[in-house]
């Protein structure tokens, strides 16, 4: 839902800059910042901004140019970043992706970056979204963007607005936000009930137990699981169950055409039958995904 939500808002005018933190972490190590993703949206139409220039809402009290990376560090009184952290921190208004292990720094190099756009004008703290994969990683990164305006506010380089702060949240709990405040626009109630894992195991396992038709699956536990799992997959991607029954026929026909081939056969082995299976189960997320509707429920696949 969210994601139909912003693709119909958001167009050619706004300028957005996406830095994705994704760590590959060792098992057992995964820090309170792993899975971060930060996201600046600047309209420029609206704002007029451009590197270097004053935004609305946000008075730069400067002549000499926007101090670097380091230089902004130690101005705020924060260690200075390593070379690869600076050149993220200092990294243009586009779109980038930073792959890091737990431990090298993410959620500071975030930070530091929203307070140098924000230095150089190029966003106000209200302009800026970051988003996480935990509640953890959230209020860490909160507490640290917080932190490190308020540095700025007192440094002098800058004047804030003191109740203009950047957006922080998990990324469900920012597709509710969407969803509640938009989903009218696309025929979704807005006061919808957010189903638990739990609540949507006891549903699915009532369709499967009133279905008579027969299922590919036997235990109703097991069709449960399976039919949890399409429906979120479905959701996640965008698809219908037409949609997604059409192009299960398609891979059923093509591994068939590769088992068919001499030597293929045991490349694939299995394949055809477990896609057929799929295709059985697509019946009962249909009656799962009608419940929930005509029950205005959502789940976090819904939401997402």
């Amino acid at each position: 839902v969210s994601q139909r939500l912003l693709g119909g808002m958001i167009n050619a005018s706004l300028v957005c800059a996406v830095c994705a933190l994704v760590p590959l972490p060792p098992a057992g190590q995964v820090g309170a910042g792993a899975g971060v993703i930060l996201v600046c949206v600047v309209s420029q139409a609206l704002t007029g901004a451009g590197p270097g220039g004053a935004v609305c809402g946000t008075r730069l009290r400067r002549t000499a140019p926007p101090p670097g990376p380091r230089t902004l560090a130690k101005i705020l009184g924060v260690p200075p970043p390593t070379p690869e952290q600076a050149r993220i921190i200092a990294h243009p208004l586009t779109p980038l992706l930073v792959v890091a292990g737990a431990g090298s720094g993410k959620t500071a190099t975030m930070s530091q970056r929203v307070v140098h756009l924000v230095v150089r004008g190029e966003v106000r703290p209200d302009q800026v979204l970051g988003l996480t994969f935990t509640r953890r990683a959230t209020a860490e990164l909160d507490q640290r963007v917080a932190a490190r305006l308020a540095r700025l506010a007192g440094s002098g380089l800058v004047r804030l607005d003191e109740e203009a702060g950047a957006v922080i949240a998990t990324y469900n709990a920012f597709a509710g936000s969407l969803v509640r405040e938009h989903g009218l626009r696309i025929g979704v109630d807005p006061d919808s009930t957010l189903i638990t894992g739990a609540r949507a195991w006891q549903i699915a396992v009532r369709i499967v137990e009133e279905r008579t038709a027969p299922l590919p699956v036997d235990r109703p536990g097991a069709a449960a699981s399976v039919l949890l799992a399409m429906e979120g997959a479905l959701s996640e991607n965008l698809l219908t169950v037409d949609e997604a029954a059409e192009r299960l026929d398609e891979l059923v026909a093509l591994m068939e055409g590769v088992a068919s081939v001499r030597g293929c056969r045991t490349l694939v082995r299995g394949v055809p039958e477990a896609l057929g299976n799929r295709l059985g189960m697509l019946e009962a997320v249909a009656a799962y995904r009608d419940y929930k509707r005509r029950h205005a429920l959502l789940d976090f696949g819904d939401q997402i």
